[in-house]
């Protein structure tokens, strides 16, 4: 079991029956790489103003420095196929099938 708490971005694109979960990264405390905030965070169109293209740029490098100083979560989830799943939250919490089971 995950549990995400504080989420503050969340995309989940499609997911599909039978998705078999690869692998789930879960980064803090050091810079992502480039392209991993893209999904959560999308720049603005090529012809929008300078200005919208600049507050994306200083939102996305906020969002960075958070994650880099251990304040937020990025949280990616790549599967066989499908699925594209990415959150920024506060914390994350997994437990595993046994301990979550009531004894």
């Amino acid at each position: 079991m995950m549990q995400m708490i504080g989420v503050e971005a969340f995309v989940c694109d499609d997911f599909r029956e039978g998705n078999i979960i690869c692998d789930v990264q879960i980064v803090s405390g050091i810079a992502p790489s480039n392209n991993l905030l893209d999904r959560l965070y999308r720049a603005p169109h090529s012809t929008a103003e300078q200005d919208y293209h600049d507050r994306h740029h200083l939102l996305v490098a906020r969002k960075v420095e958070n994650i880099k100083a251990g304040s937020l979560f990025l949280v990616v989830l790549n599967p066989s196929y499908g699925c594209d799943l990415r959150a920024l939250c506060q914390e994350v919490i997994i437990v595993s099938h046994e301990q979550a089971q009531p004894r």
